[in-house]
């Protein structure tokens, strides 16, 4: 399976898996402003670029999404992901109470735009599941 880097910094990896149509990220650290944005900015790009149509969030490590970056994706992040065609989310929930609680409102929020999502524990598990969807 190939694999291409798109991004790999002290923020977060993130990595295309062209013929999986998958995007897959991993926080190194709590991450907001600007540097939030062009992660997820750069995911939607190669999203649409390789016909992508699913994605494996690894959050663990990002603690919680910023209010201010959670107001910037719900309105320049979610209506092009969304119209690239994604279906199917993987997530690796933040490791903090904090990180959960925000991340089980951007789930509803997809799960209500027909965005099939599923928490794992593993990415491994998380990566099969994945690549086993349609």
């Amino acid at each position: 399976m190939s694999r291409i880097t798109i991004i790999d910094d002290e923020n977060c990896t993130m990595w295309c898996y062209p013929e999986k149509k998958m995007i897959r990220h991993e926080f190194h650290q709590f991450t907001h402003g600007e540097p939030f944005n062009n992660i997820l900015t750069q995911g939607v790009e190669a999203f649409k670029k390789y016909g992508c149509d699913r994605w494996l969030s690894d959050d663990r490590k990002l603690n919680i999404v910023h209010p201010d970056n959670y107001s910037w994706g719900d309105k320049n992040w979610a209506p092009v992901i969304l119209e690239a065609g994604w279906k199917y989310w993987a997530v690796l929930m933040p490791l903090k109470t904090t990180g959960q609680m925000s991340s089980r409102r951007l789930i509803q929020y997809f799960s209500e735009k027909n965005v099939t999502v599923q928490v794992f524990e593993d990415v491994d598990l998380a990566m099969s599941w994945l690549e086993e969807q349609p």
